[in-house]
């Protein structure tokens, strides 16, 4: 699959303590997030 318009489609980010992460970019990016299990969140 080509990417047509070069743009990013996916990253991740390391991250320690999830709560304070989702916190975090809750309140700078107003994100909600999707917990798959005790140690990996997605957007």
């Amino acid at each position: 699959m080509s990417n047509r318009n070069n743009s990013i489609n996916y990253i991740e980010l390391p991250m320690v303590k999830n709560a304070e992460t989702k916190k975090f970019y809750n309140q700078v990016f107003e994100w909600e997030f999707v917990d798959w299990g005790p140690n990996y969140i997605s957007i």
